[in-house]
């Protein structure tokens, strides 16, 4: 077991997650899950998914340097 620099006496047990907490726990591994299978896509589904995410966006980023 990993000993973590602290000022909790041994045999201390963390007490449990709030409702919130747990929201917030499961959004966060819910949101990475999805960065991490859209990231394994192929090429043309990942621009799809993207621009459908982000519809402001130009087609080229060279359109940027326009402005």
């Amino acid at each position: 077991m990993l000993h973590f620099p602290a000022d909790i006496p041994p045999g201390t047990e963390v007490p449990p997650l709030s409702p919130f907490e747990s929201l917030v726990t499961c959004i966060l591994f819910v949101w990475m899950a999805v960065m991490l299978v859209a990231m394994m896509l192929p090429r043309p589904w990942f621009v799809a998914l993207f621009r459908a995410a982000f519809p402001f966006m130009p087609e080229k980023l060279e359109d940027l340097d326009d402005n």
